[in-house]
């Protein structure tokens, strides 16, 4: 998977500042997101993500977590753009 951009929401990089635990938790999901392990989906889920990756559609992981409110965030890949490449977005449930 080529990934072109990487992006957080606000509230992402809010938390990440003021929770080492928690930027350290970040990228462990982005490494996981990488070797296509999609986290907390359900099974139908992950095998649309495993064909996304041949397709080039949309791929969406959630990673759940007790270190924050939320208790999970989101890792999405936008579908791939003409030239096979992604943009790569870490948010809350709640900033989609």
């Amino acid at each position: 998977m080529r990934i072109s951009t990487y992006v957080m929401t606000k509230g992402i990089s809010d938390l990440k500042l003021n929770n080492t635990k928690f930027n350290h938790f970040v990228y462990e999901c982005l490494h996981k997101f990488q070797c296509y392990h999609w986290g907390d989906v359900c099974e139908e889920d992950g095998l649309l993500n495993d064909t996304a990756l041949e397709t080039g559609e949309r791929i969406i992981a959630v990673y759940e977590t007790d270190l924050i409110a939320a208790g999970r965030i989101w890792i999405i890949a936008d579908a791939e753009d003409d030239e096979g490449k992604r943009v790569l977005t870490i948010l809350l449930p709640s900033e989609y």
